[in-house]
């Protein structure tokens, strides 16, 4: 206990101790800067020897060389005030930041400093000895000493520019953290309220095979000791797998096999019907861990006869089937709410990029040097013209960005050689020289954009702009700058429905298809090739529009000046940037980024349809009120006896393969009423991360939120789904999904956090930086917070889940779509459940009556001929239902059986369909396989299903 409070206290002094050396040195820099400013009229911030020639130097030693020397003296308490400051936050970082990658980039931060120290002073001496004598070496006169000065200068403009960068971040971190260390207290969270994943539990790392399987079957406490004999779980696939996950549901009722179930996993459209049916029994409350029911002002609904065939619950849900638009008014609402979310996502993007042209722009205007490849007359400045001005960097840029990058090949090559010699110390110097070489080579990258890319960007927009002005000379300015916005828009707007469309119909024939295929010159081109070009143009389109606008406004900042009176002060002069930056904070910092994206209007279409209850009189149907009723998980989602535990199968999207399997980009993230998490993220309790969240994110954490949660199809990251769609979606904000917090993150910076340290609570609400990732592809796993969307986007059976809990017999419903069984999701999950639990599935159990043990017999077409209607030839299949037998693995958690049986309904068509079901079927050549991208069903549809 002693040496931990000591540890803690020296830990404590220590981080204190650096924050208040930054605190003093910024201050110090800021002095020295206006000293510079005031005595020698330059920008404080701008080294002479960036001026961009030896000018600047020859003006130092025509007159007085020693009178430099003052000048030189403060300018190096300057720069060195920014180093002491970069360093001394990158230390702090290293001792506050919690995560490995913040940890590593705070160091970073601490080398670059110092090398950004040496820089200024090899930089400093070059310009002291040519003002001292500047003709002392032919080889070493002015000329010469300003290349290797302006060289230096810019290497430490550059490191200057990243450690500082990251020391703003730091100190930002830790006062933050400071301000709500109290919060954090009264907000920690007790033990038996969060427990471990596998990446803390350090069970199964670098084992492989049984050991891995045995971590993944790793389940919360409170459902290690229950006895599962019966389970269920339900295939996403939208309404169509809804109406027919209801339908089988309550057949399960009717023979009371639901009542016996312990556990119902539903992903996607399953988890409407299991939504739906849960939320109609009402709120239950938990009691030290063991579920009691609420006694129910419904006297007259119990577990038996919920959503029943004639219950007003079913028929309720049966006359709104058509939930997310029914009428014209309610499509011009949908619609309405794609463009809000497209408005507001580019008026963010665009003042993010103007104000990033705008600071850049200034960058330019300050270092001549850098500026040296744009045009320099003033009419080419702000038209340019890139077959008269193809310049490149001065040598001086170019030795710079040279050396860097020759610094980082030697320090690689020189980590390889250090491999061969196999001893331990040098392995670890090894792995340092590979990464410092790598850390070389994103410096060298980081000058490349600055000192090459942005140039180059600047003079093609002003050669398109020149373009445009040559091929329409009757066009005003603003004429041709609305126009080209509303082309930008509409073509982004057209691809982001069209995107929407494409993706939820797991690229099956768009809405519009048909009219192309009545087209003979283009009946031979797939539709769906038609709705990929068209999303590709609409991404390329306004990321092109996004550089189109920085590169302009980094011309017009370095080619015009003030917009108002010179006698007025500086910051109103720019009066225009600072509302755009009013803008950007209001949209993106005090409000909710999920609040502008279609995961609430998705949420509250969904309860309009599904989130339904009897009424006080038994007779008739009574909606929740989506306004006025939080339906939370730990209440509405919780385990009823005599109904089965819905747990909400989602997908936390995570960068990288170290916790991810492979290609899938995702892990499972369960919702319910006892546990939120899964066995690689850890679990927390549902009732303690409802009292931890503040609103709006508490909102997310209610059954309503996790059913629209599990059904995001479309999102701006959906697992194995790869781009261009990621990024539309995320350009456009016509994106499902929404961040929740990661459990992983509470229990390693919660629960054993050192003593004395400054704790990081759960955002208030998900802000703009939360956007830039989703942009960049960024989801770390050891965040605050993780994107989780699409069940789907992990597996889309939700049956690996229910194998996690050891079933003695599974029933599985799918309908997730696809001709046959080889196109379904059935394969992907067996794969997958063998990989991650070492369960085997084989079909080599006796036929059973109504059922199959042969996966052919689930093909349409295997009916026999004598069987089959005449309108019905070649759809009809042998069999329905699939048995199979579950072989558990030996890692798995004691007392549990060895086999098991498992029962997968498909929807699909048989000789014993019932006759409605044959006549719908025969009219409608696409049941039961419509779109996914059918939201729309009819009675009739509903019905068949």
């Amino acid at each position: 206990m002693t040496s931990s409070t000591g540890t803690g206290w020296w830990v404590r002094l220590r981080g204190d101790a650096v924050l208040l050396l930054v605190t003093v040195a910024v201050p110090l820099c800021a002095v020295a800067g206006v000293v510079v400013y005031d005595r020698y009229g330059q920008r404080p911030w701008m080294p002479p020897e960036l001026s961009g020639d030896a000018e600047a130097i020859r003006l130092l030693s025509a007159d007085e060389p020693r009178g430099y020397l003052p000048a030189l003296g403060v300018e190096l308490v300057l720069i060195g005030g920014f180093v002491v400051a970069s360093i001394a936050a990158g230390l702090l970082g290293r001792a506050r930041l919690l995560t490995k990658p913040g940890r590593g980039v705070a160091g970073a931060a601490v080398g670059a400093g110092v090398l950004a120290g040496i820089a200024a002073l090899v930089a400093k001496g070059f310009v002291a000895y040519a003002a001292w004598r500047p003709d002392a070496v032919s080889w070493l006169g002015v000329d010469e000493c300003a290349v290797w000065a302006q060289g230096f200068a810019f290497a430490m403009a550059a490191l200057l520019a990243f450690s500082v960068t990251v020391a703003v971040a730091v100190v930002s971190t830790v006062l933050v953290r400071s301000v709500h260390r109290v919060r954090a207290r009264r907000r920690r969270i007790p033990e038996i309220d969060l427990e471990p994943g596998v990446a803390e539990s350090k069970v199964g790392h670098g084992h492989g095979g049984a050991a891995a399987w045995a971590a993944n079957w790793r389940r919360p406490s409170t459902r290690r000791d229950v006895r599962v004999k019966v389970g269920v779980c339900v295939s996403g696939g939208g309404i169509r797998s809804a109406a027919f996950s209801l339908g089988a549901l309550q057949v399960l009722q009717e023979t009371n096999e639901l009542a016996n179930a312990r556990y119902l996993v539903a992903v996607s459209g399953g988890g409407y019907a299991a939504g739906a049916m849960r939320l109609a029994l009402g709120p239950h409350l938990s009691t030290e861990g063991s579920p009691v029911p609420v006694p129910s002002t419904k006297e007259s609904l119990s577990t038996v006869d919920v959503f029943a065939n004639g219950s007003p619950e079913f028929d309720y849900v049966r006359r709104h089937s058509k939930y997310l638009a029914e009428g014209a008014g309610q499509w011009l609402l949908a619609l309405g709410v794609v463009l809000r979310g497209f408005v507001v996502a580019q008026m963010m993007l665009l003042c993010t990029v103007i104000l990033a042209g705008r600071g850049i722009g200034e960058i330019y205007k300050a270092i001549p040097a850098l500026a040296e490849p744009f045009p320099r007359d003033g009419d080419l400045m702000a038209v340019g013209s890139l077959l008269s001005h193809p310049r490149l960097p001065p040598a001086s840029i170019v030795g710079a960005i040279g050396g860097t990058f020759t610094v980082a090949v030697l320090a690689w090559l020189i980590g390889l050689a250090m491999e061969n010699w196999g001893a331990r110390r040098t392995r670890k110097w090894s792995a340092r020289a590979r990464k410092c070489g790598k850390s070389f080579a994103l410096l060298g990258l980081g000058m490349v954009v600055l000192a090459v890319l942005i140039p180059l960007l600047v003079l093609l927009s002003g050669e398109l702009l020149r373009l445009l002005r040559e091929g329409r000379p009757h066009y005003a300015g603003p004429q041709t700058t609305a126009a080209g916005a509303a082309t930008v828009a509409a073509a982004g707007y057209v691809a982001a429905v069209a995107g929407i469309f494409l993706t939820v119909g797991r690229l099956a024939r768009p809405a519009v298809g048909w009219v192309w295929s009545h087209r003979a010159r283009l009946r031979a081109l797939p539709a769906v090739f038609l709705q990929w070009l068209l999303v590709v143009i609409g991404v390329a389109v306004l990321v092109s529009a996004h550089v189109f606008v920085f590169a302009r406004v980094v011309a017009d900042t370095m080619g015009s000046g003030s917009r108002l009176p010179d006698d007025w002060p500086g910051a109103l002069q720019n009066w225009h940037f600072l509302l755009l930056l009013g803008i950007l904070l209001i949209l993106g910092v005090l409000v909710d980024q999920t609040r502008w994206r279609l995961h609430p209007f998705y949420k509250q279409r969904l309860m309009t349809a599904f989130a339904v209850r009897r009424a006080r009189d038994g007779t008739g149907d009574e909606p929740y009120k989506f306004d006025e009723e939080a339906t939370p998980l730990s209440r509405y989602c919780s385990y009823v006896p005599g109904f089965p535990q819905v747990i909400l199968l989602a997908a936390a999207n995570v960068s990288g393969q170290d916790l991810t399997p492979p290609g899938r980009r995702a892990l499972p993230y369960t919702l319910s009423g006892d546990w939120i998490g899964s066995p690689q993220l850890g679990w927390i309790r549902s009732e303690r991360l409802e009292k931890l969240a503040s609103y709006p994110l508490r909102m997310d954490l209610t059954t309503q939120a996790a059913m629209a949660v599990s059904g995001a199809a479309f999102a701006s990251a959906m697992g194995a789904s790869a781009a261009p769609f990621s990024l539309l979606f995320t350009l456009t904000n016509a994106r499902l999904g929404t961040w929740l917090p990661n459990p992983r993150f509470l229990y390693r910076h919660r629960q054993h956090a050192p003593a004395g340290q400054l704790l990081p609570s759960l955002p208030s609400w998900r802000r703009l930086p939360y956007l830039i990732r989703e942009i960049f592809g960024i989801y770390p796993g050891d965040s605050r917070m993780l994107l989780v969307t699409d069940g789907g986007h992990y597996e889309n059976l939700g049956v690996v889940e229910l194998l996690r809990h050891q079933p003695e017999v599974a029933y599985c419903f799918d309908a997730s779509g696809g001709e046959d069984l080889t196109a379904s999701a059935l394969g992907p999950a067996i794969m997958l459940a063998h990989h991650e639990l070492g369960v085997k599935i084989t079909f080599d159990r006796p036929p059973t009556a109504g059922a199959c043990h042969q996966p052919d017999c689930l093909t349409p077409g295997s009916a026999a001929d004598t069987q089959t209607p005449a309108r019905l030839a070649g759809r009809l299949a042998k069999s329905a239902v699939l048995v199979a037998t579950i072989e558990y693995p030996d890692c798995r958690p004691l007392d549990t059986p060895k086999t098991g049986t498992l029962y997968f309904g498909r929807a699909i068509l048989t000789p014993e369909s019932p006759w409605p079901v044959l006549a719908y079927a025969s009219g409608h050549p696409s049941f039961p396989n419509d779109r996914t991208s059918d939201q729309w069903f009819d009675h009739a549809q509903f019905d068949a299903y």
